[in-house]
């Protein structure tokens, strides 16, 4: 013990404890994580990519009926900004040759929705002759 700073003492033992576990995750984590670069890496990433595209692409084909729900509910100003991010996706997705015509039907789908309805014919001239 330090006579010039007795904290010293009970300091001492916790931070070795400390770096001990410090070093002990740092080396579980070298063990476990790939090098960058490496096979093992680029095989995990792009595995993630494709966990995440698909992921992307169940949430694209699920917006219809979601703006079906709110359009249901009368809040189609919401389901319209909804609509503009999957719709841009599948835009983008069709335009690759991505996913074929389920992506051009899922898009037609999704307008036909937030698409503005007409008055009825009757209504329109009911109040254009007034």
């Amino acid at each position: 013990m330090d006579p010039l700073n007795p904290v010293a003492s009970t300091l001492d033992p916790a931070i070795a404890q400390i770096y001990s576990q410090a070093s002990s995750i740092r080396q579980a984590a070298r063990e476990t994580a790939p090098a960058p670069g490496s096979d093992e890496g680029e095989r995990r990433e792009a595995e993630a990519r494709r966990r995440k595209t698909r992921e992307l692409a169940k949430a694209a084909l699920a917006t219809p009926q979601r703006l079906r729900e709110l359009a249901k509910e009368g809040r189609m100003e919401e389901a319209r900004r909804q609509w503009e991010l999957p719709r841009r996706l599948l835009v983008a997705w069709k335009d690759r040759g991505v996913g074929g015509e389920d992506v051009q039907a899922v898009i037609e789908e999704g307008d036909a929705v937030v698409r503005p309805t007409r008055e009825p014919r009757s209504e329109r001239t009911s109040t254009a002759s007034r």
